[in-house]
């Protein structure tokens, strides 16, 4: 339909207009957590990964969503490196984010899940591990916002249950409402 057509100007090559879908994606889920964070002192997202829908959603969490520290756990070296380079406060191995996390909070580990944690963890690889990671990495109350594309997965959901985090999708793009209170279309913004 006409009305999922956009422009690209002449100016924007053709290796980079490519990417403006995968980026409102993530942009899309950037500010799907900004009402979580609205209201936090020091607001702290986590993304767990940062192939193309992670460094994505930390793009867009550095420029729409104001304040936000950013804890990213990547896989290999090169995406740790983008991931600082998009505008990620701290980056480590994936399989170390709860200490990060843990880090920055101040909180504690009772069990497996911590006393404290994230506000927002932005889930973008969409597995039973990575699931089950970020609930764990989430604060009582948070957000663990689901980037990846998963399909079957399996989990214990007695965490989500006991500290009241809300499971969320986050797919695809469409109109947004911005901080400020403004609306804009993902695809205007990530172009």
């Amino acid at each position: 339909h006409e009305s999922q057509l956009h422009r690209i100007s002449d100016d924007i090559p053709d290796e980079r207009a490519v990417l403006v879908e995968p980026l409102a994606g993530g942009i899309h889920a950037a500010l799907m957590a900004w009402p979580t964070v609205a209201d936090a002192k020091e607001p702290i997202v986590a993304v767990l990964g940062a192939g193309t829908m992670g460094l994505a959603a930390i793009a867009g969490l550095r420029r729409y969503v104001p304040g936000v520290r950013i804890v990213v756990g990547a896989r290999y070296p090169h995406q740790m490196a983008l991931a600082k380079a998009i505008g990620a406060d701290v980056v480590v191995e994936s399989g170390k984010l709860d200490r990060a996390v843990r880090r920055e909070t101040g909180g504690h580990l009772v069990g497996d899940m911590l006393s404290s944690g994230a506000h927002v963890t932005i889930d973008a690889v969409g597995t039973s591990a990575s699931i089950t990671a970020c609930v764990r990495v989430t604060r009582p109350r948070g957000r663990v916002e689901l980037h990846g594309r998963p399909a079957e997965v399996r989990l214990d959901l007695t965490g989500l249950w006991h500290r009241e985090t809300e499971l969320k999708g986050a797919y695809t793009y469409g109109s947004e409402t911005m901080p400020d209170g403004t609306t804009a279309r993902t695809f205007d913004l990530a172009i």
